[in-house]
């Protein structure tokens, strides 16, 4: 399976009616149409992922509960989650992935595919990593690409 076999398949798709994992942002509590009506929306950031959620917490009068259970040694539960993920730890490793990822018009493409996330929360219509994307392992199989 190849990012280009993932995307030829996502475009074939209504991403409106697809399972959760694929389904479009927008699509969950009704987001499209009642965005307003919420205090806090985030957009997800390795680089502020702790420092966000930990304010939200303590703004949401839960700080008590940001830790990771009794007798923990952790600051937060936020700041211990962070370090979960080795792939891809900082915003700038995510940029340089999808910019290997994804060549611009495929990039462009899913971009249109998925408008309806891209205006429900104001999305830059061309993102910025998109001008350096190559695309170099768009062909690629994904299974190598991991290792």
């Amino acid at each position: 399976l190849t990012m280009q076999d993932a995307v030829e398949w996502f475009l074939m798709q209504d991403p409106t009616r697809l399972e959760t994992h694929w389904l479009l942002q927008s699509e969950f509590c009704e987001l499209r149409d009642r965005v307003a009506e919420y205090t806090i929306i985030t957009r997800y950031s390795f680089d502020l992922m702790s420092k966000e959620n930990n304010c939200i917490m303590d703004i949401a009068g839960l700080s008590e509960f940001n830790n990771l259970g009794i007798g923990s040694e952790e600051a937060s539960f936020w700041d211990s989650f962070v370090d979960l993920d080795e792939a891809v730890s900082t915003d700038l490793q995510e940029t340089r992935l999808l910019q290997k990822l994804f060549p611009p018009e495929a990039a462009l493409r899913l971009i249109q595919h998925l408008q309806q996330d891209y205006q429900t929360f104001n999305y830059p219509r061309v993102p910025a990593w998109l001008e350096g994307a190559t695309g170099e392992l768009y062909r690629q199989s994904l299974m190598l690409i991991g290792e």
